[in-house]
């Protein structure tokens, strides 16, 4: 599907399954907690198909979310909420300055929903991904966005590569899939791309919704451990630096 040495920051492809079957399969699995959903204020919603079994805890999502884990955080369930529901648990996860090290002016606010069968409910399109890309690093989510979120730009670490099916977006030629360091990219609905995540990348605001599915593909460099931007904890840094020292500051 792609080369796994790519040095581009993307590539187009093929979608592996039924873009209207995974679109329906998304509004399934979240039929009970969009009444409790409120979008808005850089707010977005992911919902697994796929995840490791030893990374379900609440602390293992919240970590993953932002992408490092801080071994002295005492205050993290402040951070965290939890609902439980008859189809499984939606957890809202407020990332800020003082606990995603991005700046002052930045924040995100993640829905997470942990669907109880959604393992058996993602395993044919998993089944489906497994048999066409090597090296899945067992991730594979709806990610969710309406008109008011936008990503700032930044890198994923160690997950090597990432590949997007496009679900909805405000259609040809309107809002970009994603911002590359190559440029932009524009995909429909019912097409993809792969995304080389150890090249700058960002999302700017669509203007109605933006529904990918995605999973994570190890690269040539990863390391297999840890979680994605491990580095910034482990090196005392934050995203503002990074952004200046990459040209992405302004």
């Amino acid at each position: 599907m792609f080369d796994p040495k790519m040095n581009e920051a993307f590539v187009h492809c093929d979608p592996i399954s039924n873009t209207k079957e995974l679109t329906q399969l998304f509004y399934n699995m979240t039929g009970e907690i969009w009444t409790d959903l409120d979008f808005g204020d850089q707010t977005y919603l992911n919902v697994y198909m796929q995840r490791p079994k030893d990374l379900m805890t609440k602390r293992d999502i919240y970590n993953g979310l932002r992408g490092f884990d801080m071994k002295d955080e005492s205050n993290w369930l402040d951070y965290v909420t939890e609902t439980q529901y008859e189809t499984g648990v939606l957890y809202y996860v407020k990332l800020r300055k003082e606990n995603a090290r991005i700046e002052d002016h930045q924040w995100l606010n993640i829905y997470c929903f942990v669907h109880k069968d959604f393992r058996e409910l993602g395993k044919k399109y998993w089944d489906e991904l497994e048999q066409t890309i090597p090296d899945l690093r067992s991730n594979y989510w709806f990610s969710y966005m309406e008109h008011d979120c936008c990503f700032q730009w930044h890198t994923d670490g160690d997950t090597g590569f990432r590949y997007h099916h496009v679900l909805l977006n405000d259609g040809e030629g309107v809002t970009s899939s994603i911002e590359t360091s190559d440029g932009s990219v524009f995909r429909n609905p019912g097409e993809g791309f792969i995304l080389n995540t150890a090249k700058p990348h960002s999302v700017v605001p669509c203007r109605s919704v933006r529904l990918h599915a995605v999973a994570s593909v190890n690269g040539p460099k990863s390391t297999r451990k840890d979680h994605n931007n491990q580095w910034l904890e482990d090196s005392n840094s934050n995203w503002k630096e990074w952004a200046k020292k990459n040209g992405f500051d302004n």
